[in-house]
């Protein structure tokens, strides 16, 4: 009996989750000059929310990207590959062709920008001269060689530097998003208010 009496009662975050969606999403407040009536206010918190929820996986990607594919970055600036004549495989770099520094080569089109690869650029080269079909697309095999060129070893150094955002920030900046979206709610009655009644005095005066 204990056991169903359990069961039956709201967990904590079920109750967290009720007073949000009743004072938050369910808003019965109704703006008329602002064209909001009842639940129409809903929209603004999931575009709040969804604003927030963008703005944590930015940083969760740009640590991902400075630390993990930067780390491979970092490591060929500091060896000295830039420039076709000192290209380096994968193998060399301490990675192989499934990792992920390997799939991002062929997919991120911001690392691409910086880091090249020496038989990419062959083959585009003969496609270009009419020798291969322009219909044919490169097709990566092992033993590639990649490197960094002298034009963009710069931008290199300074999209991946190694002082990047460290990692006991990123909870600092979650939980930041997370009272700015609550402040922004607990504002937004006030706010909405105010513009509903600047409005209604707008049209009131012509």
């Amino acid at each position: 009996m204990v056991f169903s009496r359990l069961a039956a009662e709201k967990s904590l975050l079920e109750e967290l989750w009720d007073y949000f969606v009743e004072y938050y999403l369910e808003a019965d407040a109704v703006y008329f000059n602002l064209g909001m009536e009842g639940n129409s206010m809903v929209s603004l918190p999931i575009i709040l929310a969804g604003f927030c929820i963008g703005a944590m996986i930015a940083v969760f990607a740009v640590m991902h990207d400075s630390r993990v594919i930067g780390s491979y970055v970092r490591r060929m600036l500091e060896g000295g590959k830039v420039g076709r004549e000192n290209s380096v495989t994968l193998f060399e770099l301490g990675t192989n062709e499934r990792s992920e520094f390997a799939r991002a080569l062929r997919r991120s089109v911001t690392l691409r920008r910086y880091v090249r690869c020496v038989e990419e650029e062959d083959f585009e080269a003969t496609r270009a001269a009419g020798e291969v079909d322009e219909k044919t697309e490169y097709k990566h095999v092992e033993g590639e060689h990649y490197y960094i060129p002298e034009e963009k070893r710069i931008g290199a150094e300074f999209k991946y530097i190694k002082r990047g955002v460290k990692w006991w920030v990123v909870p600092i900046i979650v939980l930041a998003l997370v009272v700015v979206f609550f402040g922004l709610m607990l504002l937004l009655p006030y706010i909405l208010s105010v513009l509903d009644s600047i409005v209604g005095s707008w049209k009131g005066g012509m």
